[in-house]
């Protein structure tokens, strides 16, 4: 079983974190992996960074665009290349690896569900804040019917591979992932996070 993971860069981050963590939670889960780091066409020192600190590493491959775009097509565009993988996990590059939450998705994974989402607990002042901002945007998404939404991270998610092929066959145009995994109908989870 094989699982590759996605992080989409935008700016600046600490590479050599990101892999330490998905190493780490990959080997307690005896899992292997492999992350693709896909990054805007701004970051060529980060772009470098990589090419020389994992050299020698097989685990890892990046690869850089050659004009600016979104989050949601570079994760679009390296799933391309998720096809061959069990599963991909979505991890994007302004959040810090969280090892346990690696590990909940892959147990959540293996126990059969096929999308596994991260939804983020909040508490205090912040939490009213992020409750009117969901009921807002809840109430909008009901009166138009137009998608059912978890509510949780979209640049944060667990992948099968059935469903990577799915959304690789949907036509290109404007993809972002918070609008297609809601519409392909598989085995959802959601692993909370404070």
């Amino acid at each position: 079983m094989k699982v590759a993971f996605i992080i989409p860069v935008l700016s600046d981050c600490d590479v050599k974190q990101r892999f330490d963590a998905i190493e780490q939670a990959c080997k307690e889960c005896d899992t292997n992996f492999e992350i693709i780091f896909a990054f805007n066409n701004k970051l060529n020192n980060m772009f470098s960074l990589v090419r020389s600190t994992f050299i020698e590493n097989k685990k890892v491959k990046a690869f850089k665009v050659n004009r600016t775009v979104n989050q949601h097509k570079l994760i679009t565009l390296a799933m391309k290349g998720c096809e061959d993988y069990d599963a991909t996990i979505i991890y994007s590059g302004k959040e810090t690896v969280n090892v346990e939450v690696v590990k909940a998705f892959i147990t959540s994974w293996k126990a059969g569900n096929k999308i596994v989402y991260l939804k983020k607990v909040y508490s205090g002042v912040k939490k009213i804040g992020v409750w009117f901002k969901s009921l807002i945007y809840r109430l909008g998404t009901k009166l138009m019917g137009v998608f059912k939404d978890m509510g949780a991270e979209t640049d944060i998610q667990l992948l099968d591979r059935d469903v990577v092929i799915t959304i690789n066959q949907l036509p290109e145009k404007n993809r972002h992932l918070r609008t297609l995994d809601a519409f392909i109908g598989y085995n959802t989870d959601v692993i909370k996070m404070e």
